[in-house]
């Protein structure tokens, strides 16, 4: 009983928030820019990283350079289920996702982490489908998740690599 009532708060949440987007012609926050989005998508400025994580550890590496932050324990069981290619009996989020990214046709055109600010990573998610481009704002961790479910490159501005990481070699 409690979980069905938690459903039918989550839909009613889901529905106020599409409602009110579509009545107020606005976007959501975490959607930067769609249908129109002009910029290029280029991995200038950025570096290839290797995707690794022990227990919450996460590391992102490129040659003798790391990034380390901590994830949630739930967020280090997707990234790692997606490393290793596990399916789970129920489907995490982020393997919903891909579903919806692989059942649609859609392209996962780039995965980024790309600003650090107020002691905070961000990174952005480029979604393609046929002439359209979405540009997503992501928290890492799900980036990560996503990327490594979906064998796309993670990318690290390099400014925040030089600036953040530390020598592993």
């Amino acid at each position: 009983m409690k979980y069905a009532i938690a459903l039918v708060t989550a839909i009613a949440v889901v529905a106020a928030v599409v409602i009110y987007f579509s009545v107020t012609n606005l976007q959501p926050p975490w959607l930067l820019a769609a249908n129109d989005f002009t910029g290029n998508i280029t991995t200038a400025g950025l570096v290839p990283v290797n995707i690794s994580i022990e227990g919450t550890s996460l590391y992102l590496t490129n040659n003798c350079s790391a990034i380390t932050f901590d994830v949630t324990e739930d967020q280090a069981f997707s990234i790692m289920h997606g490393i290793n290619g596990d399916i789970s009996q129920r489907p995490l989020t982020h393997d919903v996702f891909m579903d919806v990214v692989n059942n649609f046709g859609i392209n996962i055109l780039q995965v980024k982490l790309d600003r650090f600010e107020d002691d905070i990573y961000k990174a952005r998610m480029y979604l393609g489908n046929g002439n359209q481009t979405l540009e997503l704002d992501m928290r890492p961790s799900d980036a990560i998740a996503i990327a490594v479910r979906s064998g796309q490159t993670m990318y690290v501005d390099i400014s925040i690599m030089k600036l953040k990481s530390q020598q592993v070699c």
